[in-house]
């Protein structure tokens, strides 16, 4: 599988305008999505429409269809987000398991990991999923593969 990439000054129909990929499959479905940059395996691959994602990462923003100015860093980043707005994404698994929420920010190793359909979040921490919540010690080494040490687990109040 090839990566698609277009510049400003293409006018391809069915490919878009001013997008970036660079990986297999990075953009591959996109259609008449513009300004959107997509850099790893699978990033963005599943983008048919809409503007300015940021996609940097293996599967980062993978599922994204149609949501717009969404930005995507680290492995799987992003990765069930379809319709989803304005969110921010940083660390390997960040916001996972987002599919519509828009306007939430995540920043740590499968921060919001949990976080499915709501807005305007934030989660801060690895493993930080929710105000009191957390993801536990063994669940993030599965998915992260790396232990989860307890300095970087905080105790709401």
């Amino acid at each position: 599988m090839r990566a698609r990439s277009s510049s400003t000054s293409e006018t391809k129909t069915g490919v878009g305008i001013g997008n970036t990929a660079v990986g297999a499959a990075a953009l591959l479905f996109n259609t008449t999505g513009f300004a959107n940059t997509a850099v790893g395996t699978a990033a963005l691959s599943n983008n048919t429409e809409g503007f300015g994602k940021t996609a940097i990462g293996n599967s980062a923003l993978f599922s994204n269809t149609t949501g717009n100015v969404n930005t995507a860093v680290g492995l799987n980043a992003l990765f069930s987000n379809t319709t989803g707005n304005a969110n921010t994404a940083v660390g390997d698994g960040a916001l996972y398991s987002n599919t519509t929420g828009g306007g939430n920010t995540a920043l740590g190793d499968v921060a919001g990991l949990s976080a499915t359909t709501g807005s305007n979040n934030v989660y801060i921490g690895a493993g930080m999923v929710g105000l009191l919540a957390r993801v536990t010690p063994a669940t993030y080494a599965a998915f992260s593969g790396k232990p989860l040490s307890t300095e970087s687990r905080f105790t709401s109040t």
